[in-house]
Order: structure tokens, then sequence, then C-alpha cells
């Protein structure tokens, strides 16, 4: 099962909290800034099943492209 995990970043002098997607043995990507777009994703994710090894394609596909 999939779950939203934040982290608190420095970047460019300033603090910044991110979010990704975490399963419990593995922090994927975190992509975002909003809490409510990473948790739709993992709802996304864990409605349709899919396995561990897509989640970085599509991240990409979703908000990279």
């Amino acid at each position: 099962m999939y779950f939203v995990k934040s982290r608190k970043i420095r970047a460019e002098g300033r603090f910044s909290l991110q979010f990704g997607i975490a399963d419990g043995t593995k922090d994927y990507i975190f992509f975002t800034e909003c809490e409510n777009t990473a948790d739709e994703l993992a709802d996304l994710l864990n409605r349709n099943n899919v396995a561990p090894e897509h989640i970085a394609d599509i991240i990409e596909d979703l908000f990279y492209t």
C-alpha cells in the first residue's frame, strides 16, 4: 500500500516541505509541495494496484511532461 511521506529540504536558502510516495519499505519520489496532490496520487496508485517499478514513470508522465 502506498502512502504520502514528507520531508523538509533546504533549497536556494529557504526551507521547503515536499511530499512524495512511499510504501513502507522505500521512499520513491518527492515531487510536490502540495500534500493533497501527493495524497491523490497515492489513492490512484492503490486503487489500480500499480507495481513499484512503474511509480517513477507515472509521476514523470503526470507531472513533468
